[in-house]
């Protein structure tokens, strides 16, 4: 299997029946080596999907596996133009290596920067710094969670890694990042919306929400969240999810039902299976109206996604 294989691609979830049968087309061909299948699929759901800039991620990889370089840049490039937050996911990607010596390359960087300089200086981003920061802990956050969950799809995806070095690989990321996230709000306080813009509060609070080996500071940061969502300087929706995964990680009833239960089997092949059932919730008979209230989608589409991001 190639090295070209060990980067970061996405992981999809759609409701659509055709987009999912695309989706699990082109994963599957990509994972077995079949470049040319994967790009057709995925060219097919690009259209449906309207160019949606995650689908043309993957498609861009796929292009790149299958030695298309100009249609890989043409893809990258309207990323970019489409908004696309995520740059690092295109900046330190493994399957775009082979690009990074080309002048092209050189030109879209400087575009990535130029953009995310005008995203802060649109949205009154005071410390741009800390943005940039914590969109590549994002990254590395994401990385072996995403590694993990097509190895659970895919029998031929990743081989050079065994699910227990996944397993510490993610582990340490997770502490990793707490830890800049402590030293952090030591140095400067909690930082919200207005501080560091929109999406990098929410992924300062994907960092708390992975600390389920220290729970105190989960409370902490729970606490201090509150009296930001009150002020609107934080997603309730995020809010809602810590929530949850607090109760749950102190063996408490969840509020919001946000939080699974998960156990992990493996057949006689060895494949692993992931087997998914609700944490238990509190006031089960008013839990969608407590989700609508924090923006949530009802908890019958919820676990439907949930269903579709375990692949059973």
């Amino acid at each position: 299997m190639s090295q070209l294989l060990s980067g970061q691609r996405l992981i999809l979830l759609d409701n659509d029946l055709q987009a999912q049968n695309l989706i699990k087309e082109g994963d599957a061909a990509y994972f077995s080596g079949d470049f040319k299948k994967s790009i057709q699929s995925y060219q097919q759901l690009a259209e449906i999907k309207h160019h949606d800039p995650e689908v043309l991620f993957n498609l861009a990889i796929g292009f790149m596996a299958n030695g298309k370089t100009d249609s890989t840049f043409h893809l990258l490039f309207a990323i970019i133009d489409s908004g696309y937050r995520q740059a690092d996911f295109i900046r330190y990607t493994a399957e775009f290596e082979k690009l990074h010596g080309s002048a092209k390359w050189k030109t879209l960087i400087k575009e990535l920067d130029a953009r995310f300089t005008d995203y802060c200086k649109t949205n009154s981003i005071t410390n741009e710094k800390v943005a940039k920061q914590l969109d590549y802990l994002f990254y590395i956050d994401q990385k072996y969670q995403r590694i993990g969950t097509f190895k659970r799809r895919y029998a031929c995806a990743y081989p050079q890694y065994t699910d227990k070095a996944i397993d510490s690989l993610q582990d340490n990321t997770f502490r990793k990042n707490v830890d800049y996230l402590k030293q952090l709000f030591a140095k400067d306080g909690y930082l919200w919306k207005s501080d560091i813009g929109k999406e990098a509060a929410h992924i300062s609070w994907i960092i708390a929400q992975h600390a389920d080996f220290d729970t105190a500071f989960q409370k902490e940061y729970l606490r201090k969240m509150k009296v930001a969502v009150d002020m609107n300087e934080a997603s309730a929706k995020d809010y809602a999810y810590l929530t949850d995964r607090v109760r749950k990680n102190t063996g408490e009833k969840q509020l919001y039902g946000t939080q699974m239960n998960y156990i992990t089997t493996r057949d006689s092949t060895g494949k692993i299976k992931v087997e998914s059932g609700i944490w238990p919730v509190e006031d089960e008979a008013n839990l969608n109206q407590r989700r609508k209230e924090v923006g949530l989608v009802p908890i019958e589409e919820y676990l439907q996604m949930m269903k579709l991001l375990n692949n059973h």
